[in-house]
């Protein structure tokens, strides 16, 4: 009786592989980054609104960085979905969180706060929930290629398996 080998990436019978270790650290280092940027954004208003009129610029300042990490969460999930074989519905949220920050940062800037606090509680809750997901372990399909190989290998007379 041998040993059955460890399949690739700890992945389990089925055929399902993990993502790339760096590409899920990008994807959540930057969600982690953002969701407390977006914190932080509530913190820094509730002392402009206490009378501390230099908060306001921080929170501005904070908004400018939140739009870079919003880059570079679209940028992780493109390589999620593209290097780590992940789904790309991540995408398409990130796209539209980047969309949704520079939106509250414009209507932060002309003082409609009548806009601009609904669209921060949401920006907080879509990014906390993309942040829940990626921490979750992940699966991912395999690779199209290796897997027709296999299939055709195991199909042969005397084929491997």
């Amino acid at each position: 009786m041998t040993a059955q080998p460890t399949p690739p990436d700890g992945a389990g019978g089925s055929g399902e592989r993990r993502a790339p270790y760096w590409v899920m650290l990008l994807l959540r280092g930057t969600l982690i980054v953002a969701t407390l940027q977006i914190l932080a954004q509530a913190v820094l208003a509730g002392a402009f609104s206490t009378g501390d009129v230099r908060m306001l610029i921080v929170h501005a300042n904070n908004g400018d960085f939140l739009t870079v990490v919003q880059l570079l969460t679209v940028i992780a999930s493109v390589g999620l979905w593209w290097r780590g074989r992940g789904p790309a519905w991540p995408i398409l949220l990130s796209v539209v969180l980047l969309v949704a920050t520079e939106v509250q940062k414009y209507f932060g800037y002309v003082k409609n706060v009548l806009v601009h606090i609904p669209l921060g509680v949401l920006l907080f809750g879509a990014t906390l929930v993309l942040l829940i997901w990626a921490l979750a372990p992940l699966r991912v399909r395999p690779r199209a290629r290796g897997r027709k190989k296999r299939d055709r290998a195991a199909a042969e007379p005397g084929g491997r398996r």
